[in-house]
């Protein structure tokens, strides 16, 4: 008797935007993880969840409904049957652009705190002067999750792991293997910090220097959590550097359904922050709110950030995936679980 199981499991089409509930029957005899990635692909809607996976009996599939028994038989005859269910939004739907703040957008907030851009030269410096408190500017605009290098890392990293699906949101607890993942993530932010302590050296080579911190923007890096963001950024202020005091860190998150969107902007200081640069902050949130009220008033052709949606990908035999949820009366999964 041939044995099938079915699989039940959310899926994503990028191309499309859309989430789909997806349903695969597969000969058991035939199943992979590595197969069923490749027929999630080929579907149309790559596996973004744990499949839910048990055995179906030929019994129940022959006496239940006709489409039960139909997709049964041509499993049987071509050794799987895929079926989806799309949600009715789509990520491409969405009319309202969320702007992508940038350093131009710090920059006039510098100037109003009386600092200045520094000019470019062969020698590279840091962004901005505030009196005798040089400020450089590092922008995290790419997702590591696409880089296939990362891929290849985090499938070494959890080659030993017991689960064939493992879901990347970092914030979870893998045991031993917590600390080399997040130890991947947080070089990533390190080699922008440790770029910018150089540039700050060579400034510090021409001029007195009395204190020196960086702006990170977090515009792209949508996997990374803001909360979690701080707490590597305080680790290596802690115990990489001796050249930058303080950082201003600034993250935006946006997810859409085609219908709702959610936008957050979390922002704070770490480490030893001057009085007169304090007021970053606040100036800030003034910024953010005036950019989406003149959004939302004048649907201006803005650079935009991209609503976050789930990555997966398939390395050493198991599968990887991130998910960000999904907006359900304005609020997602994973913001509540921030």
């Amino acid at each position: 008797m041939q044995q099938i199981l079915r699989l039940l499991y959310e899926g994503f089409n990028r191309n499309e935007g859309k989430f789909a509930k997806c349903l695969l029957l597969i000969k058991e005899q035939l199943y992979s993880v590595e197969y069923f990635y490749q027929l999630s692909e080929k579907s149309g809607f790559k596996v973004c969840s744990q499949p839910d996976i048990i055995r179906v009996f030929e019994e129940s599939c022959m006496n239940g409904p006709e489409m039960i028994r139909s997709a049964y038989l041509h499993a049987i005859e071509n050794g799987y049957y895929f079926y989806h269910e799309a949600d009715s939004g789509s990520i491409g739907m969405n009319p309202f652009k969320v702007p992508r703040f940038s350093e131009d957008d710090f920059r006039e907030i510098i100037e109003k705190l009386h600092g200045n851009k520094i000019d470019e030269s062969t020698t590279k410096t840091p962004d901005f002067l505030v009196g005798q408190i040089a400020i450089e500017l590092k922008d995290l605009q790419t997702e590591s999750l696409f880089d296939k290098d990362r891929q290849v890392s985090i499938g070494k990293i959890f080659k030993q792991y017991p689960g064939k699906f493992v879901d990347l949101y970092p914030l979870l607890n893998y045991g031993e293997l917590t600390a080399p993942f997040h130890t991947l993530i947080q070089n990533t932010v390190k080699n922008h910090i440790k770029k910018a302590s150089k540039q700050i050296k060579a400034l510090k080579e021409t001029q007195t220097i009395s204190n020196a911190g960086i702006i990170l923007l977090n515009t792209g890096m949508f996997t990374l959590p803001h909360e979690l963001l701080k707490s590597f950024v305080q680790g290596i202020l802690d115990n990489n550097t001796r050249t930058i005091e303080f950082a201003f860190i600034f993250s935006q998150r946006m997810q859409t359904n085609g219908f709702d969107t959610y936008a957050v902007f979390p922002s704070g200081f770490i480490g030893r922050v001057p009085d007169e640069i304090r007021i970053l902050e606040s100036e800030t949130d003034k910024m953010v709110e005036a950019k989406m009220t003149q959004l939302m008033q004048d649907l201006l052709n803005v650079n935009a950030i991209v609503s976050m949606h789930p990555i997966s990908f398939l390395q050493n035999g198991k599968i990887f995936y991130w998910h960000p949820g999904k907006i359900m009366g304005g609020m997602t999964k994973h913001f509540e679980r921030d």
